[in-house]
């Protein structure tokens, strides 16, 4: 009747709001939450959730006009939990600081954001080699020109499906100038190396690897994940071909299973070494 002949119907009852339901790739979904908390770490997680819905949907991340999805909620879930931890850290007002510092030829230069001396980081998805790699050269190089207040931490929180919202907390304890110094001493050397020929280190395997070692202490095991991870096996061990990426990085080389193995221990010991905390 409403279509057809126009009629203004009046309903007594509770009528179901109709909407367009709208799915997300993993991409988008990830950029939904980066933008949700950026605005709540501004605006705080109990006081922000109408203002970012708005936000995202300018920003074509959600339909307009906003609507209340299972994605968004989703979304604002991780979002709020990750403000709110970082709020219980009981940091002290943060700013972005430069250190530089000279090293045997080199000279590294940063900007990061510390909060009282302290560097802290936070991601909305699941802790990558990307995120313990950055978070560890950071620390050195804070912790080599004397700038450390404390402990550096990455905060993680995501969803699982059948197991809903879940942390990862990564923490690296201060070290003294002098040894922090000498591993960047270390890393440098062995950058100068990767310009001239292929180094088989590779991230996201390496640390896949590290990190199976660390919880299960199974060779094997570990060995099979990193081959996973780097997609030169699949599900059931079954085999692929080489990643074109990889292929290219090795220069048309096997893959040297001995060395990524002896890379991986190489850049990642130190770290363990240090005693860091990764829960």
């Amino acid at each position: 009747l409403e279509c057809e002949m126009g009629l203004d119907l009046e309903f007594r009852v509770h009528i179901l709001r109709d909407v367009e339901p709208f799915l997300l790739d993993g991409l988008e979904r990830y950029r939904l939450m980066e933008q949700l908390f950026s605005y709540l770490r501004v605006h705080g997680a109990s006081k922000g959730a109408h203002g970012a819905r708005r936000r995202c949907a300018g920003a074509g991340l959600l339909p307009l006009p906003p609507v209340e999805g299972l994605v968004f909620q989703e979304a604002l879930e991780v979002s709020q939990d990750l403000v709110n931890r970082m709020d219980e850290l009981g940091l002290e007002e943060g700013g972005v600081e430069s250190l530089e510092l000279e090293l045997d030829g080199w000279r590294l230069h940063a900007e990061l954001e510390l909060w009282g001396g302290r560097l802290v980081t936070a991601r909305p998805a699941r802790i990558k080699g990307k995120d313990v790699i950055r978070l560890w050269l950071c620390h050195l190089l804070l912790s080599a020109t004397g700038r450390v207040r404390g402990e550096s931490c990455h905060l993680a929180s995501f969803q699982e499906k059948k197991k809903g919202l879940r942390r990862q907390r990564l923490v690296l304890p201060p070290l003294e100038a002098e040894g922090a110094a000498g591993i960047l001493e270390r890393l440098l050397a062995r950058h100068q190396e990767g310009c001239s020929r292929p180094l088989p280190f590779m991230p996201e395997g390496a640390w896949s690897y590290i990190y199976a070692m660390a919880e299960k202490g199974d060779r094997e095991a570990a060995v099979a994940e990193a081959m996973e991870e780097l997609g030169l096996v699949g599900g059931h061990g079954r085999k692929r071909g080489v990643d074109p990426w990889l292929r290219q990085a090795l220069r048309g080389r096997p893959f040297p299973l001995d060395e990524f193995v002896e890379m991986s221990h190489w850049f990642f010991d130190p770290m363990f070494h240090a005693g860091v905390v990764l829960e």
